[in-house]
């Protein structure tokens, strides 16, 4: 019965489908053996060829795997190295530092004790040229002479203080072959 078939209102029926299977003739035991026998030597054949895919797949899958952990070991190695490089290097840096805050120090007091000389030779080199003027004029006129010498001395400190050369702040020189050195 087709389900296009529709029939009297009431009588209605319960539907079974068809077995299709009936129309179909049954299949013979060879003919459900899909797998042609196996021929002795396409089976080695085939146990080769699959033994080299194994083996080629292996291959592959080592190298691939050396490639990985060199790749992850270069990585793992640079990390490490950088990070000891850079602690290493602050460290060195850290003493040079601290060399170089000696070394400043040296210089600094050096410099500082040149200043306080040269500050006292201000006041020495005047006395100095007060009395050589007065042994001048004493070997001049052959007599000692008394004069107030705090007006000389006065008009002396005036000159070396107009003098460039002698208010000029300090310079340090040093030559190439010392500049490591310093």
């Amino acid at each position: 019965m087709s389900t296009s078939d529709r029939p009297a209102p009431g009588s209605w029926q319960r539907w079974q489908p068809e077995n299709l299977l009936e129309s179909v003739a049954p299949v013979s035991a060879e003919a459900q053996q899909t797998t042609p026998a196996a021929d002795p030597a396409t089976d080695l054949q085939f146990q080769a060829e699959l033994a080299r895919l194994r083996q080629q797949a292996e291959r592959e899958g080592y190298a691939a795997g050396e490639q990985k952990g060199r790749e992850q070991g270069q990585d793992l190695g640079y990390q490490q190295g950088f990070s000891e490089g850079q602690k290493a290097g602050l460290a060195q840096g850290a003493a040079d530092v601290d060399q170089q805050q000696l070394l400043v120090g040296r210089f600094s007091s050096l410099i500082n004790e040149f200043q306080a000389a040269l500050d006292s030779l201000d006041s020495v080199i005047p006395a100095r040229l007060v009395q050589l003027s007065l042994n001048a004029v004493r070997s001049l006129f052959g007599k000692q002479i008394i004069f107030d010498t705090t007006l000389l001395l006065q008009k002396i400190e005036h000159l070396l203080q107009e003098n460039l050369q002698f208010t000029s702040h300090i310079v340090l020189s040093v030559s190439e072959e010392d500049f490591p050195l310093v």
